[in-house]
């Protein structure tokens, strides 16, 4: 254990690592995937912090030839890392505030029209029908794919919980689209 205090990134970011050895680019394409329903990480941060695991010693970085390139660089979490990894998933959730640009800008709905805010409602709830197809895809090939793993179950569970998560706020939209036109109509006449 190294004592220094790491974000839930880097957890994130050993975890994959754990499964299996990734490049930057794989952990991007698979938190693309398999992840997006409940994380996110951009290039951009995720490359700065395998340079850190590397540097502390929780992975190893090691060139790779590529058939499709140069060479690539694909780290292997190691017995340090994978210890402060399973360390990190015995200490409890740390509450986050959520964070929702369509959340923002539903509560500051009164400067702008009803229509502008029906329409911000209308799209995210296409957001939510669009990504809740991606992950019935998503969850539908893994099954049949990967249900062997011993990481199967767990990840079927997080993406029922996506799946249900979804479908609540696909819900929660057509309803607060159909009383905000009924609402929108009472006041007109």
């Amino acid at each position: 254990m190294t004592g220094i205090s790491r974000s839930s990134k880097e957890f994130a970011i050993l975890g994959l690592l754990a499964i299996s050895p990734k490049s930057g680019y794989d952990i991007k394409k698979e938190v693309e995937t398999v992840l997006s329903h409940f994380w996110n990480e951009s290039y951009g941060s995720i490359y700065p912090i395998l340079r850190r695991l590397d540097k502390d010693g929780l992975a190893e970085r090691e060139a790779v030839d590529s058939a499709k390139g140069p060479k690539r660089y694909v780290y292997t979490v190691t017995a340090d890392g994978l210890a402060e990894f399973e360390d990190w998933l015995q200490q409890p959730v740390q509450p986050t505030p959520p964070r929702s640009e369509f959340l923002l800008k539903l509560f500051f709905g009164r400067f702008t029209s009803t229509a502008s805010v029906l329409k911000l409602i209308r799209d995210y709830g296409e957001g939510t029908r669009r990504m809740h197809s991606m992950l019935t895809r998503i969850h539908a090939t893994v099954s049949q794919e990967e249900s062997s793993d011993p990481g199967f179950p767990f990840w079927e569970l997080t993406m029922q919980c996506g799946l249900k998560s979804m479908e609540s706020l696909m819900g929660w939209c057509e309803a607060t689209v159909q009383h905000l036109e009924s609402r929108n109509g009472e006041e007109s006449q």
